[in-house]
């Protein structure tokens, strides 16, 4: 039996009453609406809305990864019609896009990419929702699910103008690299990153504050007792740039580390204080690629002492660093133990 227009209306009733969980008609979603006026297929996609927050039947669709249900409904559609339904906002102006992106639905995303031609997508990524989270800022974490990065460097790598994007802010302050930081998603980190190569960017983009007055170094020591996010951010930067965003304090008068104090995430607590610390050129690293830094994440999981990090520091031959920790064995070795 064809899906028609009728028991199309009555699946998409269901279906965003059941939040994309219901598999009502889904046996039949291979089968084309061809044979039904595509403006009454677009006017029931934008009239049936679920839940307290409005989503289309495209928007749970999304939420779900079911792509061969978005690919039946939008089939006949011209590319202008596709847009227009693409775009329906839910009470927060959540885009469809958006919802594919927000809960790393890579397959999804890139059948709706494909969709439109290459201006209307654009204008899909960077449309703006009333919280100003754009597409970006979406793919930059998940609060639900398995994270996958691969959303995001698919929109970094397909939008023209993704590096200016990476400095918007939504409206609690928020940049796509606080929501990353501020969610662990430490791969999405290093991605951002990685598309700012040159320091005067890593600065831009570091010494940017939310509402809170916090930059991201406050949101990584605040949100989690994991140093490695850390270590992502501080490791590539110069001392100077790096005792600068180590000093600088919030609304409230915290800095980084008061802030992880405050939160008693001591590991962080610790790699902090290692960065306050000491003057480590970033370039420095061991025959095997490790930065002191790295090596330091050990220590800060009580995972190595101050003397086995001694001897690391040894075979980079440097000197100074190699008095710095005997110095610091000699005085607090007592207070680590080696596994």
């Amino acid at each position: 039996m064809p899906l028609t227009i009728s028991n199309f209306s009555n699946f998409a009733k269901n279906y965003v009453r059941y939040n994309g969980q219901t598999h009502i008609f889904l046996s039949k979603i291979s089968e084309s609406l061809e044979n039904e006026p595509v403006a009454d297929v677009v006017a029931i996609v934008k009239s049936i809305r679920g839940g307290t927050w409005g989503g289309t039947v495209l928007h749970y669709a999304a939420i779900n990864g079911h792509t061969e249900l978005i690919a039946t409904i939008l089939k006949d559609m011209s590319k202008e019609e596709k847009f227009e339904v693409l775009s329906l906002g839910n009470t927060e102006s959540t885009n469809v896009l958006q919802e594919a992106a927000g809960n790393s639905k890579v397959e999804t995303l890139k059948f709706l990419l494909e969709s439109v031609d290459y201006v209307m997508a654009v204008q899909l990524i960077e449309h703006t929702t009333s919280h100003g989270y754009t597409t970006i800022h979406r793919a930059s974490f998940t609060a639900t699910g398995i994270y996958d990065v691969n959303i995001l460097e698919m929109l970094l790598n397909f939008a023209p103008d993704a590096k200016a994007m990476l400095f918007k802010q939504t409206s609690t302050g928020f940049t796509a690299l606080h929501e990353s930081l501020f969610y662990q998603e430490v791969a999405a980190v290093r991605l951002i990153l990685s598309r700012l190569p040159t320091i005067q960017e890593k600065e831009r983009i570091m010494t940017i504050r939310a509402k809170s007055g916090n930059t991201v170094l406050h949101t990584a020591a605040r949100s989690g007792n994991n140093p490695e996010p850390i270590d992502t951010l501080l490791d590539p930067l110069p001392t100077t740039l790096r005792k600068q965003l180590l000093s600088t304090v919030n609304d409230t008068g915290h800095t980084p580390k008061a802030l992880a104090t405050q939160y008693s995430h001591d590991s962080v607590v610790k790699v902090l204080q290692y960065y306050e610390d000491h003057d480590v050129p970033s370039n420095i690293r061991t025959q095997e690629g490790a930065t002191i830094h790295s090596l330091y994440k050990g220590l800060a999981d009580n995972h190595i002492c101050y003397v086995c990090l001694a001897l690391q520091w040894e075979a980079l031959s440097v000197p100074v660093l190699e008095k710095k920790a005997t110095e610091t064995c000699m005085s607090e070795c007592r207070n680590w133990v080696c596994p």
